[in-house]
């Protein structure tokens, strides 16, 4: 195999034929160590930068913004076992942008997780296992901008050269406390979860960022609805995420401004970018809110009449309590063995047998073994104590 560049031990490849040998190369390697960084913190529309493996003893960083095309390299991988660390990003980000499904994986981090480690980050886990010190350095770089520096390469290359030795003293220790098949369970729904992605980079639309039902219903939502439309075409054409054009909270807050005050100036607490033409288009969409008529309002779903939910505090308590003695047993965090979502679920329309319990779906298998006879008897204790109390 031609490799284009060596930065230290790292290969660097951006033409085609090299990063084509590398997938034939990859087809004799049983697992292969995984990270890919983007630029979500610097541009409007995400993408992947870099695709860091290693493999054998070597380091491969691969240049996606070259031009060369990575399906051969991409299939290769979807057949590999893939060694992650918090491997729900990576595979969304690869299914979003190439259609990327992965076989099998093995996170470390969630593996971590499953050991009851306190510290989950990279650096963190590396040291522990393999007594390695990692740099934090370059942790909020633009890896969009070429050409990348060595150290830049050098810090990617970090992200995935240590995790075979992770991934081979996470397995050993995991094995030992018989959560192996824990965690291949836990990996194998981690892998469904990222294959139903949807593709493409779209946004969702959505606007109804954080805080927003804090918001009077009606024109208050209508100004809401057309902030965040302006903020998104101001984003898309600075090429900028949102976030760097104006923070959710201000969006709320000039919203509720707006509604209580009208289109009175000078609003408050806009950022400095927010000034000459921009400013303009701003005012644009908070009149544009204000002045809606009622027929353009967001509509929100309105509740149906006697339908208001009720929690059925007595057992929420009751399975936390549960839930939160046996993640103490285990050594684990308690929103590992069982996060409160599912606590809800179950305390909602409880299960009336393990069978029940396992045909719903909603824990995994490792989920049932550690808990499930437990939530059965607490649900069925409370259950016949309240036919009880009624007769």
């Amino acid at each position: 195999m031609h490799l284009q560049r060596c930065v230290g031990e790292t290969y660097y490849l951006e033409h085609q034929d090299d990063i084509d040998a590398l997938a034939t190369e990859l087809d004799r390697v049983p697992r292969v160590a995984l990270d890919t960084e983007a630029d979500s913190l610097h541009h409007y529309r995400e993408k992947v930068c870099l695709i860091q493996l290693s493999f054998g003893g070597r380091h491969v960083v691969v240049d996606p913004l070259g031009g060369a095309d990575l399906s051969r390299l991409l299939n290769t991988l979807s057949t590999r076992l893939l060694v992650l660390h918090g491997a729900d990003y990576d595979l969304r980000l690869l299914k979003r942008c190439y259609g990327f499904v992965a076989h099998e994986i093995f996170d470390t981090m969630l593996a971590a997780q499953l050991l009851g480690y306190d510290q989950l980050g990279l650096s963190s886990v590396v040291e522990r296992t393999c007594g390695v010190v990692l740099s934090k350095h370059g942790q909020k770089a633009d890896w969009s901008r070429r050409p990348l520096p060595q150290t830049l390469i050098e810090y990617a290359t970090n992200d995935t050269r240590h995790l075979l030795c992770v991934a081979d003293q996470l397995g050993q220790e995991l094995e030992r406390k018989g959560r192996l098949e824990w965690h291949r369970e836990a990996c194998r729904r981690l892998v469904s979860a990222a294959a139903r992605c949807t593709n493409g980079n779209q946004r969702n639309g959505d606007w109804k960022i954080k805080g927003w039902h804090t918001l009077p219903p009606g024109r208050a939502h209508a100004i809401l609805f057309e902030l965040w439309t302006w903020r998104e075409h101001e984003a898309q054409v600075a090429d900028l995420p949102p976030f760097k054009i104006m923070r959710n909270e201000i969006l709320i807050e000039l919203a509720r401004w707006t509604h209580d005050h009208g289109l009175i100036e000078p609003f408050p607490n806009l950022p400095r970018n927010i000034r000459g033409p921009r400013l303009e288009r701003l005012q644009h969409a908070l009149a544009k809110g204000y002045h809606a008529p009622s027929s353009l309002w967001p509509r929100l779903p309105a509740p149906t009449k006697g339908t208001k939910r009720v929690l059925p505090r007595n057992r929420i308590s009751a399975l936390r309590a549960v839930r939160d003695q046996r993640a103490q047993q285990l050594g684990i965090e308690a929103a590992v063995l069982c996060p409160n979502a599912l606590l809800y679920a179950l305390a909602e329309k409880p299960p009336a047998s393990r069978e029940e319990l396992i045909e719903r779906g909603e824990l995994s298998q490792w989920q049932i073994e550690a808990l499930g006879e437990e939530f059965i008897l607490v649900l069925r204790t409370m259950s016949c104590a309240k036919e009880g109390s009624a007769t």
